[in-house]
Formats: C-alpha cells, sequence, structure tokens
C-alpha cells in the first residue's frame, strides 16, 4: 500500500505559494504564472506547464483542481 503525502497546513501552502511567486521572475517561469500587476492576486497563464512543472517542484502534486481546491480553502479560513 502506498503511503499517503502529509497535507500541508494553511500557512506552509501560503509560504509556499509566496515562494513559488516571487521565484517565477528569478526562475524564469513568469510566463506560467506570476503576480498580477497590483500585487495583490496571482494568475497562472499555462495551465499544462503549471500542471507538469511547477505544481511538483512546490506543493507535491499534479492536479491543477487540487491547487485550485487548497487556495479556496486557505482563503476562506483568513
Amino acid at each position: 500500500m502506498a503511503s499517503k503525502q502529509p497535507t500541508m497546513k494553511g500557512n506552509e501552502f501560503v509560504e509556499r505559494v509566496y515562494d513559488m511567486l516571487e521565484d517565477a521572475e528569478r526562475e524564469g517561469f513568469h510566463e506560467t504564472v506570476r503576480w498580477v500587476q497590483d500585487g495583490k492576486s496571482f494568475k497562472v497563464y499555462n495551465t499544462c506547464d503549471f500542471e507538469t512543472k511547477i505544481q511538483p517542484q512546490y506543493f507535491n502534486q499534479t492536479k491543477l483542481r487540487s491547487f485550485q481546491r487548497k487556495v479556496r480553502s486557505t482563503k476562506k479560513s483568513s
């Protein structure tokens, strides 16, 4: 039986999202995901690259829906 990955706590998830967005320009994946101009939100511009390249690196998952659910649940709890 495969072991499940431990789930991320809300604060840890938010920190990883922030780190990912801050790394986007420096690491060269700002065409995939980046802060929007106001700096209060972010946008995923290339969902395929986000799922296959960015999510596994920062979140140990590859489904955009899982990421979206986590964003919504974190937003509700704040």
